[in-house]
């Protein structure tokens, strides 16, 4: 059934605080704008093809997958998928399990320690490319707390090798991590060839791909929307009647910069507000809002 919406887009502004002069002294300078590159090597691909299931033993159809850069997750007690969709919301803070696959380059021709910390269970395989058999690098699929568990392997430089990390989510905090060290590497996170890509970067826990999917858990009506209920939703979770989102709200305005798509079925009088973006239709540029 089409429906007709109201889709506003926001972002906070965020004003320095006002700071006395002072005269500039030694100091560190901030590694925060750049990235490092990974120095054993990394997974090709941008990173592993993570699939999440709604029960903690792996069980039938994941509900739902996607590309995660590197497994570098402290979930503590909320849920692992960061989304507003079904099949995300289907994946509760507990009581769910994760399978990560990917192919994995090393840089030297040395044996490479794994580490994992886990909190719960954890397993971790490492095979040649092409070949049928699963070397075990870790296995302690045990309830535990915050872990870190160990497991060597021999690679040969340059080549390709499948990896495939499990992982179960039983109750309470839920900590997931894969780093790696060798004679020639210190121990660092597992992380993609080249630093290309979407939320490449180390120090950011955001994902830009789909707006839609981290925006709010609502939709409002087109008046008053800060002091009336929500409208109803269908079963995938949009609106049933004319009604108002917001997206990117409290996010950091040059983190967000850049060119999105946007679809819809229906009609929808779309606008962002503060003046933060422009609309172009076939070459057409609409200013700060796209009439319906």
């Amino acid at each position: 059934m089409a429906f007709f919406a109201r889709l506003r887009s926001a972002l906070s502004c965020r004003t320095a605080p006002r700071r006395t002069a002072r005269r500039p002294g030694l100091a560190l300078e901030s590694l925060e704008a750049r990235d490092v590159p990974a120095v054993g090597g990394g997974f090709t691909g941008g990173g592993v093809l993570g699939e999440y299931y709604a029960n903690p033993d792996l069980v039938g159809m994941p509900s739902f997958t996607r590309r995660d850069v590197r497994v570098n997750f402290n979930w503590q007690s909320q849920a692992p998928g960061g989304s507003n969709s079904p099949d995300y919301r289907a994946v509760g803070a507990d009581g769910f399990s994760v399978r990560w696959s990917g192919q994995i380059v090393p840089r030297f021709n040395e044996t490479y320690t794994f580490r994992t910390t886990s909190d719960d269970g954890v397993r971790l395989w490492v095979r040649p490319s092409g070949s049928s058999a699963w070397v075990k690098v870790i296995d302690n699929w045990t309830r535990h707390g915050d872990t870190d568990d160990t497991g060597t392997y021999a690679f040969a430089a340059s080549r390709t090798y499948d990896v495939r990390m499990e992982y179960f989510e039983a109750g309470g905090a839920a900590t997931a991590e894969l780093a790696w060290s060798s004679p020639s590497t210190p121990e660092e996170i597992v992380e993609p060839l080249a630093n290309l890509g979407i939320n490449a970067v180390t120090y950011d826990f955001q994902t830009y791909a789909d707006a839609m999917k981290s925006a709010r858990d609502e939709w409002g009506p087109p008046v008053d929307y800060f002091n009336r209920p929500p409208v109803g939703r269908d079963g995938a979770g949009w609106p049933t009647s004319d009604a108002t989102s917001i997206v990117w709200e409290g996010a950091d305005g040059p983190k967000m910069a850049g060119t999105y798509l946007l679809k819809f079925h229906g009609q929808a009088d779309v606008s962002t507000w503060y003046n933060v973006g422009r609309f172009f239709v076939g070459g057409r540029d609409y200013g700060n809002a796209l009439p319906a």
